[in-house]
């Protein structure tokens, strides 16, 4: 209706710690405003609020301070493997944390997602090969989203190319490509 508010915000989405936490302040400020003004506010994020989502770094800095209520939404990593009737990993690796453990866990599990892998694609991609991986691995881009990009090959992908902030890969030993 006329009588809804809609505000979009900027979130930075860069290596600045001091701009994306000044943001986040400011985002935070005026949501309380809003609130403490007699607002019904709702802050709307892609998946689930709660697995990397900067929704989280926002409701840290409102608990306490006003009422919050989270509503879980649907990860990427769930929403692809239903859509690619792909059996959902269990292990969850961020590959923002370090090389040894990426690669430890690369040969320990047989069923893992791989979050956060637009910063070292090229290199994800190598131990993915390195262990035989490749063929078990499937990459989406913008999951849920109208510009959604499946890539069942990842040799398809050209690894000079910048691929999306919003891209996972799903890895199941058991679901290898002939």
């Amino acid at each position: 209706p006329d009588t809804v508010e809609i505000k979009q915000r900027h979130f930075p989405m860069n290596n600045d710690s001091v701009e994306k936490m000044a943001s986040w302040d400011a985002i935070a400020a005026e949501i309380k405003d809003d609130v403490k003004a007699g607002k019904e506010v709702g802050f709307i994020t892609l998946g689930d609020p709660m697995i990397y989502s900067t929704y989280v770094y926002v409701m840290e800095r409102l608990l306490g301070e006003i009422e919050v209520e989270t509503i879980p939404g649907i990860s990427s990593f769930s929403n692809i493997a239903s859509n690619q009737n792909f059996p959902d990993p269990l292990i969850v690796i961020p590959c923002t944390m370090e090389e040894e453990k990426i690669d430890a866990a690369l040969q320990t599990y047989d069923c893992f997602v791989l979050m956060k892998v637009y910063k070292n694609f090229k290199e994800i991609v190598q131990k993915l090969e390195k262990y035989d991986l490749i063929d078990s691995a499937i990459l989406v881009s913008n999951s849920s989203q109208d510009r959604e990009v499946v890539y069942k090959d990842l040799r398809d992908i050209h690894l000079q190319e910048k691929i999306s902030y919003f891209s996972t890969i799903l890895v199941n030993k058991n679901n290898k490509r002939k």
